[in-house]
């Protein structure tokens, strides 16, 4: 059987999306929901994304056979 189950990974602080780009790299499925986030400075603004759970991946792993 193909069965897989979904993990919740705990990351360090701020490396959500290095993790997820790991996880893709090794071709694992995964979900990192991002909101976007507008801050405003005294001369400029940026738009950035971050993640909507702080320190989690989700991860879609197979189950081997045993």
């Amino acid at each position: 059987m193909n069965e897989h189950f979904w993990l919740v990974c705990h990351t360090k602080p701020r490396c959500e999306k290095k993790f997820a780009a790991l996880l893709t790299a090794e071709k694992f499925e995964h979900y990192l929901p991002l909101i976007d986030s507008v801050r405003q400075y005294a001369t400029q603004t940026k738009r950035f994304t971050k993640p909507l759970f702080p320190g989690y991946v989700f991860a879609n792993i197979p189950r081997e056979k045993k």
